[in-house]
């Protein structure tokens, strides 16, 4: 039992990095991306220009940081051997792996120079936005690959968690 709680505390630690890395940059592109609706010609964005960007800001730390509470608090269910937030964590990895790997596939024209969004609204650097969008979108495949490795093949984990009596109170 000792290693496996180990393993899933390592796997909690690696979330930690993954969740604020994720955090930082998706609330920076936010900013970068609003900003240039701002400023671009496309019909109904013009109620962000009363948008601050510091609104903006709290607003994606705000909704950052209640999923990285329920993330935590998934993990601590999950030291706890209960079945339901393995079940949990396995579905939301399965979905995140599956998102990022679509949009790896898709990024490719969309964040080229000559690509759409180029054309659409220029501005911001949509090269280095899409390198970071790929970085992200690669950490969140490791991220995902990682947490189903240990939570759904790990025989000794699957075991603790296959083999559960009643709840204790």
């Amino acid at each position: 039992m000792q290693a496996t709680t180990e393993q899933l505390e390592r796997l909690r630690a690696w979330f930690i990095a993954y969740f604020l890395c994720n955090l930082v940059v998706g609330t920076w592109v936010s900013v970068v991306v609003v900003d240039t609706l701002r400023s671009s010609s496309i019909p109904f964005v013009g109620v962000l220009e009363s948008v601050p960007e510091g609104a903006i800001v709290g607003w994606s730390l705000f909704v950052g940081t209640v999923v990285f509470a329920f993330g935590l608090f998934l993990f601590v269910r999950l030291l706890r051997r209960e079945l339901w937030a393995r079940n949990a964590m396995l579905v939301i990895a399965w979905l995140t792996g599956i998102s990022a790997l679509m949009s790896l596939l898709s990024a490719c024209g969309t964040f080229s120079a000559s690509g759409w969004l180029a054309q659409l609204m220029p501005g911001p650097d949509w090269g280095m936005i899409g390198l970071l969008s790929g970085l992200t979108n690669l950490a969140s495949l490791a991220f995902s690959a990682y947490t189903i490795r240990t939570l759904q093949f790990d025989p000794k984990i699957r075991e603790e968690f296959d083999h559960q009596g009643p709840p204790t109170v």
